[in-house]
């Protein structure tokens, strides 16, 4: 039999061939092991009480774990390659799946230590202020001298004047923040030598990068804060603030309708943001009791004295950890960034969007990060600074369960149904041999319940070139007709028409 030709159909679209339906990668168990005992046990016995999936109260735990580091920490692969060890986070779920006292329960031992330091630092400012103001009563005084007298009383009040400016009073410190504008989370950051943190179950906090305060998307402060990068803002009327690496940490609880927002306000593949997020979209959990047991005492108190040792190391310490890799971790990264090299080939599952794209290209930094995190909890108190090839294998079991968490958050983004469900609606076009038709006449020939269920599915086949809508006489997704590609007719038979 000889195909029809496809290459001069009158009266249709310019047909190209399709897009392959690429299936999403298979999903990934939260893999809850690789995680110390400590954090572990704190994870699982949080689920069961809260009756949620091990994601959603383990992706907490480990943003918890980054923001006790303080940025702190750096892994470094090559003398021109360091991660800073900051992650952006994202938990994806509806209403009502407990992610508000999922955060409550993780980040509850970063408030108490931050309330720790602050004490700690009171006596400081309440004597640098001191000093301040006897400063200040000085500057006074040779103001008037200088004023009377000659040069050298001059001389000595901009003397007086210089020092009285470079006197530093030090800020109470502030670990975590919420609904801030992006020029006072720098200021902020500035008292603590450079680092802070956002932590929020309401995803509107990112409402401030995209112009909530200012009326202009700036997201200068999430993209730099991601890598580290140095960050400086003078505004008009304020006094200025220049830190030299600035780090920023970001664990944030959201809905899926503000995720689709959040594309929205910042797109992908220009502005760079949601390209830095770890998403984790755990599925729909619906628990029949309320007689969960609660978190152990132990377990509870063994979580904060972890969280709280490291962060008391991190913030008593004068100079970034810098973390290397032994062979055997060189040789697992090594491997793990070509093994994803392949799937961001062109038709690859992870090259099927912009945020796809600009995702993986940031994976293998990523997967460094949750190394280093790791390697942290593991050693609190040991000096090791070089993280093992096992370690690094744990990194990656955590760096392949966001990745199948991204294609699924890509999804939600795009409005568009899982590959999967447009292979199915292809398959009963190809099954009915249509070579047009409208949604109705799917669900007349399907299992679907109505054509609300189509839309999703038929977008995805529209973007993949598989079928092309087409003009229609009335109004309304009942009247939409769609044409289907010749790429696809020519498999029925040599009898059936390429176009109606």
């Amino acid at each position: 039999m000889t195909a029809p030709d496809i290459t001069n159909v009158p009266d249709g679209p310019a047909w190209v061939e399709p897009a392959p339906l690429v299936k999403k990668p298979k999903p990934v168990a939260f893999p809850v092991k690789v995680f110390p005992p400590t954090l572990r046990d704190f994870i699982t016995e949080t689920a069961e009480s809260l009756s949620v999936p091990e994601a959603l109260t383990g992706v907490p735990v480990l943003g918890a774990l980054s923001i006790a580091t303080q940025g702190r920490v750096n892994v470094r692969y090559k003398p021109d390659w360091k991660e800073p060890v900051v992650l952006h986070l994202m938990v994806v779920a509806e209403p009502g799946q407990k992610k508000s006292p999922a955060l409550k329960h993780a980040t509850a031992p970063l408030y108490r230590l931050e309330q720790s330091i602050q004490q700690d630092m009171q006596t400081v400012i309440s004597e640098r202020t001191y000093k301040k103001e006897l400063l200040e009563e000085q500057l006074r005084a040779l103001k008037k001298q200088a004023v009377k007298g000659g040069r050298e009383a001059q001389a000595e009040y901009e003397q007086a004047g210089i020092e009285y400016d470079l006197f530093e009073v030090p800020k109470p410190p502030v670990l975590i923040a919420d609904d801030v504008s992006t020029d006072k989370l720098i200021d902020i950051a500035g008292g603590n030598r450079g680092s802070i943190a956002l932590a929020s179950a309401e995803g509107d906090v990112l409402n401030v990068f995209a112009g909530k305060h200012s009326g202009f998307v700036d997201t200068q402060a999430l993209t730099k804060g991601h890598s580290g990068e140095p960050i400086s803002v003078h505004r008009l009327g304020r006094e200025g603030v220049a830190l030299k690496s600035f780090r920023l940490n970001v664990l944030l609880m959201l809905q899926p309708a503000v995720l689709e927002r959040t594309k929205e306000q910042f797109g992908t593949g220009t502005q760079g943001v949601l390209e830095r997020f770890l998403f984790c979209q755990p599925e729909t959990w619906v628990s029949d009791t309320l007689d969960t047991p609660s978190v152990t005492e132990p377990t509870r108190e063994a979580y904060a004295q972890l969280l709280q040792k490291i962060g008391r190391a991190c913030w008593d310490a004068t100079d970034y950890l810098t973390l290397t890799l032994t062979d055997e971790a060189r040789e697992e990264i090594g491997q793990f960034h070509k093994d994803m090299a392949q799937f961001r080939k062109p038709g690859q599952a992870l090259n099927q969007s912009p945020l796809l794209q600009g995702w993986t290209a940031k994976l293998t930094g990523q997967t460094l990060r949750l190394a280093g995190l790791l390697h942290v909890s593991r050693n609190p108190d040991n000096p090791v600074t070089q993280i093992s090839g096992d370690g690094m294998k744990s990194a990656i079991a955590l760096a392949s369960y966001f990745t199948s968490e991204v294609v699924k958050a890509d999804s939600t983004m795009s409005g568009k149904g899982d590959m999967e469900e447009a292979e199915n609606v292809l398959q009963i076009i190809k099954r009915n041999r249509f070579t047009d038709f409208n949604a109705s006449e799917i669900v007349r020939n399907s299992g679907y319940k109505n054509i609300r269920e189509l839309s999703a599915p038929l977008a995805t086949l529209v973007d993949t070139g598989h079928i092309a809508r087409v003009e229609s006489q009335g109004m309304g997704r009942r009247a939409q007709r769609y044409e289907v590609s010749p790429y696809v007719t020519r498999f029925y038979t040599t009898q059936n028409p390429v176009n109606k």
